[in-house]
């Protein structure tokens, strides 16, 4: 029951389900840092970055400022939640091998190695949006401007 907390103490709760938050300035750490991150840290270091399997897996990316944004939006909402799970995402979805395709129109010079995939690793993401839209709710930065975006502020920064 998503809604106990809610109802056994008379407080009103709503959680947040994030997909696959990235940023330009996302560190890499821990067992579940993204792609994006893992590759622009690669990137940084001179090194070749991988990717697992065939890359035809695909995730719902979503980037911070939407996260920011989402929050913000359940902390002001007027009407109660009543412990609610919203997932948070574009509702759309990107491959990697996609992804490679958006970083080679900045970096071209870029190769990336294929190494085997990670055991238990999830085909496809998507988040389901539409609860939260329909009150008012979405993502502004679209996966691929986004991803874009960061490879291009790193292509800046690197010079």
């Amino acid at each position: 029951e998503t809604g106990l907390y809610s109802k056994l103490y008379g407080i009103d709760t709503v959680s947040l389900r994030y997909f696959n938050v990235y940023s330009h300035d996302q560190t890499v750490s821990g067992p579940y840092a993204t792609a994006i991150s893992n590759w622009m840290h690669s990137i940084r270091e001179g090194v070749t970055p991988y990717i697992t399997g065939d890359g035809e897996q695909s995730r719902d990316m979503v980037n911070v400022e939407d996260v920011v944004r989402a929050n913000v939006f359940c902390m002001e909402h007027n009407e109660d939640f009543s412990g609610t799970v919203y997932e948070i995402g574009t509702g759309e979805n990107i491959s990697l091998n996609q992804i490679r395709d958006i970083i080679l129109e900045v970096f071209p010079e870029i190769a990336f190695n294929y190494v085997p995939p990670r055991p238990g690793d999830v085909l496809t993401t998507r988040a389901d949006i539409k609860p939260l839209k329909k009150l008012g709710w979405c993502a502004n930065i679209s996966i691929v401007d986004g991803i874009r975006d960061c490879f291009t502020r790193l292509k800046n920064e690197l010079g």
